[in-house]
């Protein structure tokens, strides 16, 4: 797998120091609390790290972690697939938007745009679950795979030219967009200017990088914008209970038919009220169905 991390203003093939840490296994024999071993995680260093701390994770003798009320990400990590040793992102804690390229003769690409998780979180889940978590049960169904930061999003025509630049470099054919939280408008407004394939956004919010006022621009009504050809294959996931959606879902409904929204907003408060759609679905293993339904329909 090539890894590539964007830096002044291109896409840099990025070497890597990685390697085994044979000292990593012993570390978390002396993780007493989920907690401690939960903090372990950016010290990961390889594939066998990876596998060793969902192991370890799952271990219901640790403090905080009963079968009773197990800690919240233990769902997830029971989701999890382990991680082969050719695939892992070594630049996965670096704030650089980060490309992998496989070498699976694949032409589609899963473009991913990440949110801004609360800063109490212990785990990195601005891609809505862990990257190496993500990276372990998806990278391998597509031929390339991109995690773009927040701090990228800036000025939408110098966003465009960075993704432009990811699809010269891998001569990727289908373009899947992904998007979570302050990241999920931009598979919205970006399907039809890349041709994405079909794009699905998990708990879209304004904010102050995107605000209000720049959705206005699109035009999104049933007449235009949802109703274009392109746009049928769009999926957007919510929590109804969710408050900090609440803005944008409502402003989206006053702007399309009931129709176009019930065709392409689908509300998840039947299955839990969190924010974190993402997690909801990879835990309950539709996640797994909805991006098996990219590669084959």
């Amino acid at each position: 797998m090539d890894s590539f991390l964007f830096r002044e203003n291109s896409w840099t093939h990025a070497k890597h120091n990685g390697g085994k840490d044979d000292c990593f296994g012993e570390k978390l024999k002396e993780c007493n609390s989920i907690i401690d071993v939960l903090q372990m995680y950016w010290t990961i260093n390889c594939s066998r790290d990876f596998n060793d701390f969902i192991h370890r994770a799952l271990d219901s003798s640790l403090k905080g972690n009963s079968r009773k009320r197990p800690f919240r990400s233990i769902r997830t990590f029971q989701a999890s697939t382990k991680l082969e040793e050719n695939i892992f992102p070594f630049n996965y804690n670096s704030n650089e938007s980060q490309l992998y390229c496989n070498h699976n003769n694949k032409s589609s690409i899963l473009i991913c745009f990440s949110g801004k998780p609360p800063s109490h979180q212990i785990l990195d889940i601005r891609f809505g679950l862990p990257l190496l978590v993500f990276h372990a049960k998806y990278s391998q169904l597509f031929g390339s795979i991109a995690y773009i930061q927040e701090k990228d999003y800036g000025d939408q025509s110098a966003l465009i030219e960075k993704l432009k630049k990811i699809l010269e470099l891998t001569k990727a054919s289908r373009i899947v967009l992904f998007g979570f939280c302050f990241g999920a408008h931009l598979p919205i407004i970006l399907q039809n200017k890349l041709n994405a394939f079909e794009s699905i956004s998990f708990s879209p919010t304004f904010s102050t990088v995107f605000k209000k006022d720049d959705f206005e621009k699109l035009n999104l009504s049933s007449q235009h914008y949802l109703n274009s050809p392109s746009t049928k294959r769009m999926k957007i996931y919510y929590s109804g209970e969710d408050k900090l959606v609440h803005e944008f879902i409502e402003y989206c409904k006053s702007k399309t038919s009931k129709r176009a929204f019930k065709s392409f907003f689908h509300n998840l408060s039947g299955i839990s009220p969190s924010h974190n759609t993402i997690e909801t679905l990879f835990d309950e293993k539709i996640l797994d169905q909805i991006i098996q339904n990219f590669l084959f329909n």
